[in-house]
């Protein structure tokens, strides 16, 4: 696919489906390869099993927020010795 996200991963989470539809389908025709998510935890793992290249995160998600989630994705990547000043 062409386009300026071409060849980027990008992990979408959203508990809105409408909202997360939309940012899917606008994400997807700029060219990326679009993983969904609808809950920060079900984003964590996604999260390991995909690798993504970019996360895109609503902050203020019901129970364990967007916050959360950069949190453990930062701890994550600190334990594979990823500097966190880049995430």
């Amino acid at each position: 696919m062409s386009g300026p996200l071409a060849g980027v991963s990008i992990l979408l989470v959203d508990d809105d489906p409408d909202g997360r539809e939309l940012l899917e389908y606008a994400l997807s025709e700029a060219g990326g390869t679009v993983i969904t998510a609808s809950s920060a935890t079900e984003a964590l793992e996604r999260f390991k099993t995909s690798s993504p290249s970019i996360v895109v995160t609503d902050v203020a998600m019901p129970a364990l927020d967007g916050v959360w989630l950069c949190e453990q994705i930062r701890a994550l990547a600190e334990q594979q010795g990823v500097k966190a000043s880049n995430i």
